[in-house]
């Protein structure tokens, strides 16, 4: 099987969770309820998140079913997602900017999901062809760039809350109170810091991609140990 497909982890959950995490207080109350609505569903996207990587795991021993179930699943998860949020009122120039960004960005990563799910039933448990897999995966970072870019215009106009606490829980233990962190990063340390290329990554990271401090692409593989390395 094609290095790609085994890399084809683009993590939208920990996006939403690393993303989302920590206590934030939104000036206006309808792109509150976005950030609200995107909450809500991070758990469900890690569980998806976790049934793929199992599935991609157990792909070249012939386990096919699974991957395009958990394939199948996700891209439903995150068509519901896209159109909760299509369906929230924003209150900010940047709010609606924001909304827009992420609902494009949801549609882009659900079709590289659901293509690369039709791809890999055509091949039958066989290599899934080069140039199909680079296809999702460029399509798959175009979403997740966007997703991302929604996600910064809503922290932009958030202040940090004195009051609330927000505890979101991901791969990765997120302190009460994190710690603050460059916008975009993930996933974090168990410290709430970035990962920067190079350094080892945890058992539950294994496959895993993510975006290192300097906003570069890292995924977490096996090079003499296991270590966050430039995808």
């Amino acid at each position: 099987m094609p290095r790609g497909v085994r890399r084809f982890s683009l993590l939208s959950g920990v996006a939403l969770c690393a993303g989302l995490g920590g206590a934030i207080a939104v000036a206006q109350a309808s792109d509150n309820t976005i950030k609200q609505t995107l909450n809500s569903f991070a758990p469900k996207i890690v569980k998806d998140e976790s049934a793929v990587t199992k599935g991609l795991k157990g792909y070249p021993k012939g386990n096919v079913m699974p991957l395009t179930r958990a394939l199948q699943h996700e891209v439903g998860d995150l068509r519901t997602l896209k159109s909760r949020v299509s369906h929230e009122s924003a209150s900010t120039a940047s709010g609606a900017t924001a909304k827009k960004e992420i609902i494009q960005g949801l549609g882009l990563i659900a079709s590289a999901y659901g293509t690369l799910r039709d791809d890999v039933v055509a091949a039958s448990g066989g290599p899934v062809p080069v140039a199909q897999v680079t296809a999702a995966v460029n399509t798959d970072k175009k979403g997740r760039k966007k997703f991302l870019t929604g996600l910064n215009l809503l922290g932009a106009q958030s202040t940090p809350s004195p009051t609330t606490t927000t505890t979101t829980t991901t791969t990765t233990t997120m302190p009460t109170t994190p710690a603050p962190t460059p916008t975009g990063c993930y996933p974090l340390t168990s410290t709430g810091k970035c990962y920067q290329p190079g350094e080892y990554c945890s058992n539950a990271d294994h496959g895993m991609s993510g975006v290192a401090g300097d906003g570069e692409a890292i995924i977490c593989e096996n090079n003499n140990g296991w270590r966050w390395e430039p995808q």
